[in-house]
């Protein structure tokens, strides 16, 4: 015999069990006067590649949105990059809130249990107080918590449709998936990958080729004029090398730019400064430099490194996603050094094939002085420029 109280919680677990599953395809929404826009940032390169995607979409309808960022309370760049994006490219103040991180780098998939847990009720009480109307992230740690929230809000709220979600896999996922990318998969409306690779192989209906690689390496004008004779920032008083580890500890490349065959490497390409960006690397760097033909700057952290990178003659690299498409967008000649340490072996791999379509150079800490000397600068291609097109065919009708 059924229960009363049996019949009720079955009736209560169908209903939870019917809005979750139509929580899940795109939502028909009620159009509002100025839509909500909620962008998730990550540190570093995701943040690079999330704004690189926005400035493909018509600025005129960017500026129409209520767009409100996310940041991890860990990541010190991204609020500052935000407000600055915004204020260039809109003239406007950006409305920016903090979560804590679900997983740091490195951290144990065991602690991680718990660290997600508290970002979850964080981004719960962010998503249900905002109401954003579409959700726009590219896989950092505050990723996932957000997303979860905004089906667990519109699963218990009937008068709360889900947010459509929009995600950009990273530049740095050449032939597969990172993990928010396979969680995402199957929850996202729009789904962009940057590689053919990846096109090629996940075939449903809600991916999009986002790159700006054919099936075979674009044939663009080389990056270094002949005319240069494979010396670098030619016509610039002010020749600067740019080596940067980003936010981690990567010694064995501090090491390497800090040897006489280095110093003689780069002076031999017309580089008269050097800025060495170490990150939490405890290497001291010696006086071996030869100060009479080069200037050089050491520092742990820089604001506004970016800049300083587009301004540069070359630029020596961990491989970090950002760095590399700073670089590579402003026709800077890069030279990647992957820490090959590390847990992920994405940036191994995106080295390796921008290295394989001429885009720049690849080396380990060992090979560096050797790779500058290579004369391998003739034979490097300009990068292609993004068409936008999918953003504007695809993402830009989900934010209307």
């Amino acid at each position: 015999m059924v229960s009363n109280l049996q019949l009720f919680v079955a009736g209560v677990v169908c209903l939870l069990l019917w809005r979750f599953v139509n929580a899940l395809p795109t939502p028909k929404r009620t159009r509002t006067k100025r839509r909500r826009v909620m962008v998730v940032l990550g540190s570093g390169g995701h943040t690079s590649e999330m704004f690189g995607a926005i400035e493909q979409l018509p600025k005129e309808d960017w500026a129409q949105k209520t767009v409100m960022y996310v940041v991890s309370a860990t990541d010190k760049d991204s609020r500052g990059v935000a407000e600055g994006f915004e204020m260039a490219w809109l003239g406007r103040e950006a409305r920016v809130f903090e979560i804590p991180r679900a997983r740091e780098v490195g951290q144990s998939y065991f602690t991680s249990i718990f660290t997600t847990l508290h970002a979850f009720g964080a981004a719960l009480t962010l998503v249900f107080d905002m109401h954003p109307d579409t959700i726009l992230t590219n896989g950092p740690g505050v990723c996932i918590p957000i997303v979860a929230a905004n089906i667990l809000v519109s699963t218990l709220f009937i008068n709360r449709p889900r947010a459509t979600m929009t995600y950009f896999e990273s530049f740095t996922c050449v032939d597969h998936l990172s993990l928010s990318g396979k969680i995402m998969l199957r929850l996202a409306d729009a789904f962009t990958v940057q590689w053919p690779e990846l096109a090629e192989k996940f075939k449903r209906k809600n991916v999009h080729y986002a790159g700006r690689f054919g099936d075979k390496p674009a044939d663009t004008a080389k990056l270094i004029p002949a005319a240069d004779k494979g010396m670098l920032g030619v016509g610039k008083e002010r020749r600067t090398c740019v080596v940067t580890v980003g936010s981690t500890c990567f010694d064995e490349l501090i090491r390497a730019v800090d040897t006489t065959e280095f110093y003689t490497a780069v002076t031999a390409l017309g580089i008269n400064h050097l800025f060495v960006q170490k990150g939490r690397s405890t290497v001291e760097l010696s006086d071996k430099f030869p100060s009479m033909l080069m200037s050089r700057e050491v520092v742990e952290y820089r604001p506004g490194l970016p800049a300083l990178i587009r301004k540069a003659s070359l630029v020596i690299s961990h491989a970090g996603a950002g760095t590399i498409l700073e670089a590579l967008n402003a026709g800077v000649p890069t030279v990647v050094v992957p820490n090959e340490r590390l847990m992920s072996n994405h940036q191994l791999q995106l080295a390796q094939a921008l290295f394989a379509r001429r885009h720049l150079l690849y080396t380990t800490p060992s090979g560096l002085a050797g790779a500058l000397q290579s004369g391998g600068w003739a034979d490097l291609r300009a990068f292609p420029k993004p068409t936008g097109t999918v953003m504007r065919r695809i993402v830009n009708p989900l934010l209307e």
